[in-house]
């Protein structure tokens, strides 16, 4: 009876597997599409920056269509703020040379279908730092296109405020982002 009870559920422990793994796709993210932007701002005026040139994977449920892991990466060189002046003091100013990107990756998702909420681990200047990210998503033609918002202090990632006439910027870098992925 014992040896029938463990083939039984060893055979029920490997379906089980096997339909977790079956169910799990990865897509990678529309680098057509997808962007991240920043704002900052001093007294005198403010700016933005655009990468759209973001790369990263996802991993998801194909039936439930649901987000389960995500991988971004961002180039730091690969921000326009339409100031090439500026674009290279930023590039000075993060030691872009020695930390050449910007990278986040989950530790937890929870997406419901209308919203995804992602803890993560964020590396930007080369700190690593803990974050909450939260998300709209709309699911359309087998594509989740998801957007969010997110403050980062430059502070906590060592990045010395650029200062224009002696006047600081802000801390607050405000992050905006749009991540398109198509999902077969």
């Amino acid at each position: 009876m014992k040896k029938i009870a463990a083939v039984f559920l060893s055979f029920f422990c490997m379906n089980m597997y096997g339909a977790v793994i079956e169910n799990n796709r990865t897509a990678t993210i529309d680098k057509t599409t997808s962007y991240i932007k920043y704002h900052l701002s001093n007294p005198l005026h403010s700016w933005d920056g655009i990468c759209k040139v973001v790369d990263g994977n996802v991993e998801y449920d194909e039936k439930k269509f649901q987000i389960t892991k995500v991988t971004i990466t961002a180039k730091v060189a690969s921000f326009d703020s339409k100031n090439k002046l500026r674009d290279e003091r930023m590039l000075a100013i993060t030691n872009a040379q020695a930390y050449p990107e910007v990278k986040f990756i989950s530790t937890l998702v929870k997406d419901n279908g209308n919203a995804v909420i992602v803890d993560g681990i964020i590396t930007f200047h080369g700190i690593s730092k803990p974050i909450t990210l939260t998300a709209s998503e709309v699911f359309l033609n087998k594509r989740k296109i998801i957007t969010g918002k997110f403050v980062l202090l430059l502070t906590d990632f060592n990045v010395k405020r650029p200062s224009l006439l002696l006047m600081k910027t802000e801390n607050e870098m405000n992050m905006s982002f749009l991540v398109d992925i198509p999902m077969q």
